[in-house]
């Protein structure tokens, strides 16, 4: 198991536990007017309808702020490119950008943890190509989520919450093999240090292990309701093979986090604290990699640390 605690990471489930609550339902609508669906779900009035129906309040604990600007959904969703593929999408709510994903994918897995909103959503969105799993994303094996549902891969699109948006994202990235395309929302800080556009940080490195990120938009806290206190950004996130495996992988995410917990100290002394290695033979291992001992980490490149990770490897086994 990889340690990668500085990165905030939230494991999924390793075993082959789906959470609970299941259904499927029937078709939607597209128009407010539509009979079967009476309700425009970017309509702040009719999200508050919605609310006084089913006695439904927002939780700020669970960080719940529901997208309201048809543009962003169709810029998701568009971004996303969802036609006849198999979509995983987390943190539904009420189904704005449900509902317009079902008008596009083949399927559509909906994973929600907040018990309220599964009874709402089937009423909202009873499309029949949604299918709505209860409980929370990272004790899911999206893997087999997906293998059950008879697919080889999936897409995963999220509006997600701010303060869990870390451990989903590197949850997804390091536990499933088959989700090969992210695209999410979230606050436009995170997606900033992401793309490395703002203040670099040990989620930087990790995601671009594991993915080339790019900005599909920025998005207005206006967009939101309720309104967070931020501006938000969508990233699409395109997975790619991982070029590392076994012990390198093991020492990159070390060295990783060495580093980023001592920001202010050298390499050299950042990575002393690495075990089964000499300090004098880190510094060789350094050397060897074409980096400056005394340089700080944060200032390599994604390319050199796996570079540094693969020289730490052959000089652990050097006996001084």
């Amino acid at each position: 198991m990889l340690d990668r605690s500085d990165i905030n990471v939230g494991k999924q489930a390793t075993g082959n536990k789906r959470a609970e609550g299941v259904s499927n339902d029937a078709n939607h609508r597209k128009e407010k007017s539509s009979t079967d669906q009476p309700y425009c779900l970017t309509s702040p009035s009719d999200i508050r309808k919605i609310m006084t129906t089913y006695g439904f309040a927002f939780s700020k604990s669970l960080g719940q702020n529901f997208l309201i600007d048809a543009h962003i959904v169709e810029k998701i969703v568009s971004a996303a490119d969802v036609e006849g593929r198999l979509v995983i999408e987390i943190g539904p709510g009420f189904g704005v950008l449900t509902e317009a994903l079902c008008e596009r994918a083949k399927r559509v897995i909906a994973i929600e943890k907040d018990k309220k909103i599964p009874p709402i959503l089937r009423s909202l969105v009873p499309a029949d190509n949604l299918e709505i799993v209860e409980g929370d994303v990272l004790q899911v094996s999206l893997d087999e989520v997906i293998e059950q549902a008879g697919y080889d891969d999936a897409i995963v699109v999220a509006n997600l919450p701010y303060y869990i948006t870390t451990p989903i994202i590197m949850g997804v990235l390091e536990m499933s093999k088959r989700t090969n395309v992210l695209v999410v929302m979230m606050q436009k800080e995170v997606a900033d240090r992401i793309l490395d556009e703002g203040d670099r940080g040990a989620i930087t490195i990790a995601t671009s292990y594991y993915a080339d990120c790019v900005r599909v938009t920025d998005v207005s806290k206006h967009s939101f309701m309720p309104a967070p206190k931020v501006g938000s950004s969508v990233l699409r996130m395109n997975r790619h093979e991982t070029p590392l495996s076994g012990r390198e992988e093991i020492l990159f995410f070390k060295v990783v986090k060495a580093i980023y917990s001592t920001r202010r100290k050298t390499l050299l002394n950042s990575l002393s604290a690495l075990k089964n290695i000499s300090k004098n033979n880190m510094k060789c291992a350094i050397i060897e990699s074409g980096i400056v001992p005394s340089v700080r980490g944060e200032k390599l490149s994604i390319a050199e640390l796996m570079v540094l990770s693969k020289s730490i490897a052959r000089w652990e086994d050097k006996v001084e």
